[in-house]
């Protein structure tokens, strides 16, 4: 089969197509012919050293198609259009569940080859029928980004209906996530743009207000807006933004923070934390009942994510150095046919 193979650590230009032996299909595993996938900040991580297990590597965490074969007992037919659940978890009579947190072991295209492929074989429990109302393109920009999101508000910020919450990275493909998923949760969103393009952008997923973290004062600019600071803070970007987060958060806040692409490292006051009752929560990616639940919002609230470039398979390594770039608002989505 034809996939996109890491072949080193490096930058985008380790990626080559090349054509890649398929083995039969193990017991418990589902194949999917993979029709599109997206890109993640995670699947940029693949080409860092130390990450995956051994090179060369099929990178890829989302993925939407059709089910060709099964090794086991599924309520799914083959034939059936399908996105995949890339959070690969314990087998369920191995789960802990008094402590679920343990229970997810790898990323899907981490240590195991991913989406970027004619075809990918993941766990018959990692495969959901795809949401009707979606395009193709639609359904593989949902996987990674919008599970993570839908753990962040729903299970570790424990958002309520009329609560403010401030969106960091409003643009990307985890703050459109979120912005959607906020508005379908009841939320009021201020989300964050640095530029007039992206505040465009962002202003038609009609969130309460937009942050123009570009031109600074951040917290001033909340307040100005809503006339208080705000509940609840989404975070993916830390470093520099970590003042500005803390600023702009009601004394009883709470903030959530799912990764630190802006920088790992930040100085702050223990104590306006314990003064302040603010409470810091760290989450990861969603589990099976995360994706159940955020699948079934998807479906029921009719949510689009926002697809922002799609580039075919033969020029993943442009949509990993757009990635890198920024500026697309958005999911990037690769057409996994061309």
């Amino acid at each position: 089969m034809r996939a996109a193979v890491v072949v080193r650590p490096g930058g985008p230009e380790v990626i080559e197509l090349r054509d890649v032996p398929q083995g039969p299909l193990a017991p418990g595993m589902a194949r999917v012919q993979i029709e599109r996938s997206s890109v993640n900040a995670a699947d940029l991580w693949t080409r860092h050293p130390g990450i995956v297990s051994s090179y060369p590597h099929i990178p890829g965490s989302d993925g939407c198609g059709v089910l060709v074969e099964l090794r086991g007992e599924s309520t799914i037919e083959t034939g059936s259009k399908v996105v995949i659940n890339p959070a690969l978890q314990l087998p369920t009579g191995e789960r802990s569940w008094s402590d679920p947190y343990r229970d997810i072991v790898d990323i899907l295209g981490y240590n195991c080859a991913g989406t970027c492929a004619e075809y990918c074989d993941v766990p018959i429990g990692n495969i959901f029928p795809a949401p009707s109302h979606l395009t193709i393109e639609e359904s593989a920009a949902i996987p990674l980004t919008y599970l993570t999101a839908w753990r962040m508000l729903a299970r570790r910020g424990m958002v309520e209906r009329g609560e403010y919450v401030l969106i960091w990275g409003g643009s990307g493909g985890l703050g459109t996530a979120a912005i959607v998923l906020a508005n379908y949760l009841g939320a009021n969103v201020l989300a964050t743009a640095g530029s007039d393009h992206d505040a465009e952008q962002v202003a038609g997923l009609k969130p309460k207000g937009i942050i123009r973290y570009d031109l600074g004062e951040v917290a001033k600019q909340v307040i100005d807006l809503i006339g208080r600071k705000v509940d609840l803070v989404f975070d993916s970007v830390a470093g520099p933004t970590w003042s500005a987060t803390l600023q702009s958060l009601r004394p009883g806040g709470r903030v959530v923070l799912a990764g630190t692409t802006a920088g790992d490292v930040v100085t702050f006051d223990l104590s306006d934390f314990f003064y302040n009752q603010w409470a810091l929560c760290g989450c990861r990616m969603g589990d099976e009942r995360d994706f159940e639940n955020m699948l079934k919002a998807v479906t029921e609230g009719h949510l689009k994510p926002v697809v922002g470039k799609v580039y075919p398979l033969s020029q993943i390594s442009e949509a990993h150095q757009a990635m890198e770039d920024g500026g697309i608002v958005g999911k990037i989505v690769v057409n996994n046919f061309e």
